[in-house]
């Protein structure tokens, strides 16, 4: 059974799949904690809670919007199996990302920061963080898809339209 579980875990489409989780979990998570923070009253005005939402969408979407490029615009997965310990890695940085990110928002629930401060890290630091999701988002839904000359099995070209 063990052996089995590892043997997905190899697969291109568990590790597409488990990624792409992680990114709109990290988003469901955002905008869930954004609305619990406005019903506890932390956040008062609801022009703070739209910049909040706002900040998710610039945060999260483009990743989101990449993966689902991958996972719907190729025609098929040609690599049938990935190297499992480049995946943890890719999976722990999305995770790290989501983190940072709703930890960010979760410091307004200890008077520690406001919705401009979110605000002010989402535009500033946060954009350098992105080299965390940025580089595993593409490699695994842009050359793991079949995208690529890389990634065609050994004999077949990289002629336009060709299988």
């Amino acid at each position: 059974m063990m052996q089995r579980a590892w043997q997905s875990v190899k697969t291109v489409q568990f590790q597409q799949t488990v990624l792409c989780l992680l990114l709109l979990g990290g988003l469901g998570a955002y905008f869930f904690l954004a609305w619990w923070l406005r019903i506890n009253n932390y956040v008062l005005n609801p022009e703070n809670l739209e910049a909040l939402h706002n900040v998710a969408v610039q945060l999260f979407l483009p990743y989101i919007g990449i993966a689902f490029g991958g996972i719907f615009g190729a025609a098929r997965i040609v690599r049938r199996d990935a190297d499992p310990y480049t995946f943890v890695i890719a999976a722990t940085s999305v995770l790290l990302w989501d983190l940072l990110a709703l930890g960010n928002v979760f410091l307004i629930t200890f008077d520690v920061q406001a919705v401009e401060d979110v605000v002010q890290f989402s535009e500033t630091t946060m954009p350098v963080l992105s080299m965390l999701v940025a580089g595993s988002i593409a490699y695994y839904f842009g050359a793991q898809s079949g995208g690529g000359a890389a990634s065609r099995p050994s004999g077949q070209g990289a002629t336009p339209g060709a299988p």
